[in-house]
């Protein structure tokens, strides 16, 4: 849905805002059939998800910028 926290936090928001119902099928631990532990629980998930993938996404840039900076490097030696 995103790689960014706070725009995934602000979709989700949109979503609900929308009355739009979420479900992931692939989380079982978000099907307990008690509807507060389920919404409690996808909430959670999608925040932790949310944090990896930006988590991932800013390493990925930061490695990319160190990989240019070599290369450049290299370049002129």
């Amino acid at each position: 849905m995103s790689r960014d926290y706070k725009d995934l936090k602000e979709f989700v928001q949109l979503l609900k805002k929308s009355k739009v119902k979420l479900i992931v099928d692939d989380l079982p631990q978000a099907h307990t059939n008690n509807e507060l532990v389920d919404q409690f629980m996808l909430d959670m998930m999608i925040q932790l998800m949310g944090f990896v993938a930006q988590n991932e996404r800013d390493k990925i840039r930061e490695r990319q910028v160190q990989g240019i900076k070599l290369a450049k490097a290299n370049k002129y030696v």
